[in-house]
């Protein structure tokens, strides 16, 4: 698991703010120019460094 917003920047420990990645997405978060938000949870929206915006929504129970 893992804080969407870094808990040391005041991200708290919530199903809101926690998702899980892989080593290299985790890796990749913390590149320069690249962000990472959860508008809802579950919901992923990726901004790369180049500004292209990607989103992924959890799969339907």
């Amino acid at each position: 698991m893992d804080h969407t917003t870094a808990w040391q920047d005041g991200g708290p420990t919530t199903t809101a703010n926690l998702g899980v990645l892989c080593r290299h997405c985790h890796g990749y978060k913390h590149s320069d120019g690249v962000t990472l938000t959860q508008p809802t949870p579950g919901t992923f929206q990726w901004t790369t460094q180049l500004g292209h915006t990607y989103t992924t929504t959890p799969e339907p129970p």
